[in-house]
């Protein structure tokens, strides 16, 4: 089942650029990218865009064997100073927040001015945690949600959001 077609992520991306243009207007953004799976979503993001901006990538491990915890391990980090910059950190999806939660709490500790969320998809009903996601492409429900960067292998090149069954 076809969750978001190419042409739905295309038309929610262009909206979400102008909001983010209109919110940031006369301003310089730095826009973190979680490239465990927002690469898609954030390389289509940032080329819509006409707020001057600078890219980052963030990458990371979780929940990795016995590990249940949302014990996050950095393997990339951002190198550049964020002190009173304005951030988005950009997510694929969003399922209970707390790897957002955790990523947001450590680069909020860098001194940003302003830090909010992006994400492609959202399951607010699956959520225990309360994060800053000022932006989001879709509510999605309980399905398991694959594609376009989402999942593992091949699922990540898919060019639309689907449900597993």
């Amino acid at each position: 089942m076809i969750v978001a077609s190419a042409d739905e992520i295309a038309g929610r991306i262009k909206t979400i650029a102008n909001q983010i243009d209109a919110d940031y207007e006369g301003k310089k953004i730095d826009i973190i990218c979680l490239t465990n799976s927002a690469m898609f979503f954030c390389s289509d993001l940032v080329r819509e865009l006409q707020t001057p901006l600078e890219l980052h990538l963030l990458s990371f491990e979780n929940y990795k064997g016995e590990n249940r915890n949302g014990e996050v391990k950095l393997t990339l980090d951002v190198n550049s100073s964020l002190m009173n910059r304005h951030v988005i950190v950009v997510e694929g999806i969003v399922v209970s927040g707390r790897t957002p939660n955790y990523i947001i709490s450590m680069l909020s500790g860098r001194a940003p001015a302003s830090i909010f969320m992006c994400a492609l998809g959202v399951k607010r009903k699956m959520m225990t945690e309360n994060i800053p996601l000022k932006y989001c492409a879709f509510e999605l429900g309980e399905e398991i949600a694959v594609g376009y960067g989402v999942g593992n292998n091949e699922q990540k090149c898919l060019p639309y959001l689907t449900a597993l069954r």
